[in-house]
């Protein structure tokens, strides 16, 4: 069974990423608003997360991968 991207996780992800570049001052190299600026990156990491965890289970689950790598 093939795995298809999270639509809507991506559409969430391009979101809080359009705002933290918003709220990211790179004159000065620092959030304008600290804590919101740390906010926008934790969830874009749990976002990334989330969206590449199912596939790399697949690759761990798979048994042909999981012999060629006890061979080795």
């Amino acid at each position: 069974m093939k795995k298809k991207l999270n639509l809507p996780m991506l559409i969430m992800f391009i979101i809080i990423g359009s705002a933290a570049l918003r709220n990211f001052d790179f004159e000065t190299m620092e959030f304008k608003k600290f804590w919101l600026g740390m906010l926008y990156i934790f969830t874009l990491l749990l976002i990334i997360v989330l969206v590449v965890r199912p596939f790399a289970k697949k690759q761990v689950d798979d048994p042909q991968t999981a012999e060629k790598a006890n061979e080795q």
